[in-house]
């Protein structure tokens, strides 16, 4: 059973898991159905989810609102690092904050 909690830079109207997924945390426009939003890789290899937020479409990396939702908004100066270096592995036990230098060295480690 996955545990959501709530996106604090998004004002509440999304959630994040503990596997890595993103979803509407309301009923939008009458439906009842919350389920997972689908995310589409980059080309880095990082993914991304869109989210409908203020009467529009924005784009946001997934590890980024995990970490946002399990460790709070990312502290002025640091980037969300993947312990393991799997991109695509963005539940809350592989994210941690860093600062870029670190975050660099950590992916020279890990190539």
């Amino acid at each position: 059973m996955n545990t959501w909690k709530p996106i604090p830079t998004i004002d509440g109207y999304f959630e994040a898991s503990d596997s890595g997924q993103i979803r509407r945390a309301k009923h939008f426009k009458n439906k009842s159905c919350i389920k997972p939003l689908a995310q589409r890789p980059l080309p880095a290899g990082y993914l991304l989810v869109a989210l409908w937020h203020d009467g529009r479409t924005v784009s946001r990396l997934v590890h980024r609102l995990v970490a946002e939702a399990f460790y709070g908004p990312c502290p002025t100066g640091l980037e969300v690092n993947h312990k393991d270096g799997n991109k695509r592995n963005n539940r809350p036990d592989n994210l941690e904050y860093v600062t870029r230098s670190q975050n660099l060295l950590h992916a020279v480690a890990t190539t």
